[in-house]
């Protein structure tokens, strides 16, 4: 990885890590040649890599390109010079190459968090209006006229005869009165399920490319 590709502002506390993904512990710290870790909680171990030896980023973790039995080199006090660096440069170049050049291509790394929102269900009474037809009872007057023959039956002896004036009689009938009563007409089941749905996210990448010119002196 090279240094116009990759933003070393932030790469602080990222996890290092070498070859055969051995732990070089985190980044403290970024200088203009180096990058400096420390690992181990009370007695840590302080090392400066050059920034050239890094050779992947995935966000989350920095890998360098440095072997377990490399790890001396690099293990200081102080950030090395720039002289050390030319050194190591030379050190770890491969017989016969004259620079490395690293193409990087950027992956999307895609995570996932929770988020919690909150259902609301609201139970509210609504009015209707209900007829309904109840069948009452009443007492009402019926009057029933029989003739009879003149002559026959005297006044005097006729049965059940009523004085003259008013006669009161008491007529009954079934009045209907309303109440109302609450009762459970049916029962709401409220549960929760995890339904799989698929979101598509996109993000641009870059991707390098090596080209080769000559320039005229």
């Amino acid at each position: 990885m090279t240094e116009r590709s990759l933003d070393w502002t932030e790469i602080e506390k990222k996890q290092v890590l070498g070859n055969d993904n051995i732990d070089l512990g985190e980044v403290k710290a970024v200088g203009d040649q180096y990058v400096m870790t420390q690992k181990g909680t009370i007695l840590k171990d302080t090392f400066y890599f050059p920034k050239y030896l890094v050779k992947e980023y995935d966000g989350e973790k920095i890998w360098f390109n440095v072997s377990e039995d490399q790890l001396e080199h690099f293990t200081k006090e102080h950030p090395p010079v720039r002289e050390d660096y030319a050194k190591y440069k030379r050190e770890y170049m491969p017989a016969g190459v004259e620079a490395i050049i690293p193409v990087i291509e950027e992956k999307l790394h895609v995570s996932k968090n929770t988020v919690v929102e909150e259902a609301v269900i609201v139970k509210e009474p609504i009015t209707e209006y209900k007829l309904i037809e109840v069948p009452v009872i009443r007492e009402e007057l019926r009057i029933v006229r029989r003739p009879i023959l003149a002559g026959t039956m005297p006044a005097d002896e006729m049965q059940g005869a009523s004085p003259e004036g008013e006669i009161r009689i008491l007529l009954s009938r079934e009045e209907v009165q309303v109440t109302k009563k609450s009762y459970v007409h049916e029962e709401v089941l409220i549960s929760k399920a995890k339904v799989a749905d698929r979101k598509t996210v996109s993000e641009t990448v870059t991707k390098e490319r090596v080209s080769t010119g000559t320039t005229a002196e």
